[in-house]
């Protein structure tokens, strides 16, 4: 195994054998050993915090190439695991999938238990559950069984729309009294919470934008990220992975903030200003 730099070991691991052994454990329990290997995950641990251009020999010692090591295969399975989830949750609105057809089912009879049918659609609540688990994903949390999340999700999601429209004191439609007057309600709410994204959006920096857009619509991984050009600091260096991630995580925040507030904030007339 060639490796651009020299590990110093200690009694855990007094070779390099018994550290790779360790690592092929670790990407085993992580279901990557498929994805990656031992000499991968150190090289890009190595990258974490040196140049690999650099020509002479750099000494590191085991527990920090350790620590290193787990946060490359933490990101890595938080990649996969977004890719995953993002999979199950557009097999969902796919109309030619029959799980699709009873999850739907599932979640309108759950809008009508609460009397929300007129108000919101089986699809918004998934989408509304969908970003709530890419924000838990970022934020490090693994989804082990993506439609299992999303049912209890969803329903959450339901029961959090019922409180606010009962403390905001809306109309509660249910499925019989569905009307054109319910449509156009219905509309106002979707084009309400588009404004405010739309909003919340553009009060966060160039920076900020261009970070939430190559992670959330393009699906770039942290580390494809701080390789991307648009991203490199002032002396044309990448970022690294982990700030990369840290700084994403703070956009994701600040955008989640200001979209509430903008909300919060929301008269019914202000939904033509999109």
């Amino acid at each position: 195994m060639y490796l651009p730099f020299q590990l110093v070991y200690d009694r855990e691991y007094p070779t390099l054998e018994s550290f790779r052994l360790f690592l092929q454990t670790c990407l085993q329990k992580s279901n990557l050993g498929h994805l990656h290997d031992a000499e991968d995950i150190m090289k890009k641990a190595y990258g974490l915090y040196f140049d690999a251009g650099e020509s002479k020999a750099v000494i590191i010692q085991l527990a920090r190439m350790k620590s290193s090591c787990m946060e490359v295969i933490q990101d890595i399975k938080q990649t996969e695991n977004k890719k995953h989830f993002n999979h199950a949750v557009q097999a969902l609105f796919d109309s030619d999938n029959p799980e699709s057809l009873t999850f739907c089912a599932s979640i309108a009879r759950t809008l009508r238990q609460y009397r929300l049918s007129g108000t919101y659609e089986p699809k918004e609540i998934i989408a509304e559950a969908y970003a709530r688990g890419v924000l838990k994903i970022d934020q490090g949390e693994i989804i082990q069984i993506p439609l299992a999340w999303l049912r209890r999700t969803c329903l959450n999601v339901i029961r959090d729309f019922q409180r606010k429209q009962t403390k905001s004191d809306k109309p509660k439609l249910d499925g019989e009294a569905y009307s054109p007057g319910g449509v156009a309600i219905e509309h106002l709410l979707w084009q309400e919470d588009l404004t405010a994204i739309r909003a919340a959006f553009r009060q966060l920096n160039s920076e900020e934008q261009k970070i939430l857009h190559a992670r959330i619509f393009q699906g770039l991984s942290w580390q494809e990220i701080g390789e991307s050009e648009q991203f490199f600091n002032q002396d044309g260096l990448s970022l690294k992975p982990g700030t990369a991630r840290q700084r994403g995580a703070r956009a994701l925040q600040k955008l989640r903030k200001r979209y509430e507030q903008i909300r919060d904030e929301f008269p019914g007339s202000q939904a033509d200003d999109a």
